[in-house]
């Protein structure tokens, strides 16, 4: 029994069906929208996972993700899936005097081979 990829196989049937129909509206706090359509959407996952696939992980490995915003977000998480990785959404607070141990914490504990972060650019997480 073959396993599916839901970013590839399900974005991937829609994106070549649906190409211009809007996959997702982003709705800011000031009202205005940004619609993406699906095959948009589906070339910046591909895009993205050609990124990640740079690295030569293992299949399944973690990757940390923090996003700014919920397209970022859900663009690096489709796009890790795409990539055969596991995405672990993180949560930052940041304090006065730096990154919040907490964050460090979940960081160390998911053993991650990259984390990704809201300014969209990779760093090795290098072992404790």
């Amino acid at each position: 029994m073959q396993k599916l990829n839901i970013a590839e196989y399900c974005l991937k049937s829609h994106a070549e069906q649906f190409p211009d129909k809007n996959a997702l509206i982003l709705v800011d706090k000031l009202g205005s929208e940004d619609q993406i359509t699906y095959q948009a959407l589906y070339c910046a996952v591909c895009g993205l996972a050609a990124s990640f696939k740079q690295f030569h992980l293992p299949k399944g490995s973690v990757v940390c993700i923090y996003a700014a915003d919920t397209y970022d977000l859900l663009l690096i998480f489709l796009a890790a899936i795409a990539a055969d990785l596991v995405p672990v959404m993180m949560l930052l607070s940041l304090v006065d005097d730096g990154i919040n141990f907490i964050f460090l914490y979940r960081v160390v504990r998911a053993h991650p081979k990259v984390c990704y972060t809201h300014n969209m650019r990779f760093s090795v997480v290098i072992p404790v």
